[in-house]
């Protein structure tokens, strides 16, 4: 790993953070889906309506609906969860990564990754520091997580 994969591994932290989201979000509304088209209901009563066929018609095609849904779901459901697992122990790994850093490393690639400021000119204000001085720190910052990172794939 060089500096530069180091760097877009750190960056690839929020997309990710920003996709589980989203996957998750699906996964909710595919649920919300699924609970409309199984809650059908037919008023009973004794006066003919003359339309019973256009309900039966209605409820076929929800039935068939669902149906449709649910496979497309099921499939949809292991591939999220994977992608999610994938995502999550990514992310995990690159969180425990810049935590075993000391400081300042560890703060400036926290709140700028992890926390996704992505601005050194805003970190260096948080810090209360030169923006010069972040820069060069964030340099080294990278380095140590580069070899981390190093170390903890040799060990994999």
């Amino acid at each position: 790993m060089n500096i530069d994969e180091a760097k877009q591994e750190l960056l690839n932290y929020s997309e990710a953070q920003r996709i589980i989201k989203h996957l998750e979000r699906n996964s909710t509304r595919i649920e919300e889906l699924k609970e409309k088209a199984t809650k059908i209901t037919q008023t009973l009563n004794d006066m003919p309506t003359g339309n019973s066929e256009i309900t039966d018609k209605k409820i076929a095609e929800r039935v068939a609906e669902y149906v449709d849904l649910e496979n497309e779901s099921i499939d949809l459901d292991i591939k999220k969860g994977y992608k999610i697992l994938e995502l999550k122990k990514k992310n995990l790994e690159v969180y425990n990564a810049v935590l075993s850093l000391n400081d300042p490393y560890r703060t400036i690639l926290f709140q700028n990754y992890i926390e996704g400021l992505h601005n050194l000119n805003r970190v260096a204000e948080n810090l209360e520091k030169d923006y010069k001085n972040i820069c060069k720190l964030h340099g080294t910052a990278l380095l140590k997580y580069k070899e981390i990172r190093k170390k903890e794939n040799k060990n994999e």
